[in-house]
């Protein structure tokens, strides 16, 4: 049942913050929950990533879309993502706070590093976090 939580909880989010880009990759097979876990704790980094950054400036240099955006989709992609891999949300909130803390504490003096890291981000994980953000829109992903 926590599981229909989340994901009721996830496609409420995509209804305020809709996915910006239409671009597709692979994803892994549903089988494959380690390559999932991974993806999942991807996707909370770069939530953590994209936070930090909303508080240096509102948006990428390249794309409107707003850091706030961006970390609210990395996160739905990440909660679907870890649970694909048979882990819990609450494993996901303890990988994400702990990459946030790590973020912060790097901020100390060097912004170019966090930035750097968020456009990283971008460039290899937008495509596969609004593909699994337009997953968890459809209506066949609350079955």
């Amino acid at each position: 049942m926590k599981s229909l939580h989340t994901v009721v909880f996830a496609l409420f989010i995509c209804t305020l913050f809709p996915a910006a880009y239409a671009e597709t990759s692979s994803l892994p097979q549903s089988g494959d929950r380690d390559k999932w876990r991974q993806l999942g704790q991807l996707f909370a980094e770069c939530s953590a990533v994209y936070n930090l950054a909303a508080t240096l400036k509102e948006a990428p240099d390249n794309t409107p879309t707003p850091y706030r955006e961006l970390a609210n989709s990395a996160l739905i992609a990440g909660i679907y993502s870890t649970e694909q891999g048979g882990q819990t949300v609450t494993y996901l909130e303890s990988f994400y706070k702990m990459k946030y803390d790590e973020w912060e504490q790097s901020l100390q003096g060097n912004t170019s590093k966090l930035l750097s890291r968020a456009q990283k981000c971008l460039d290899e994980s937008l495509a596969l976090q609004n593909q699994l953000v337009g997953t968890v829109r459809t209506p066949t992903a609350a079955k």
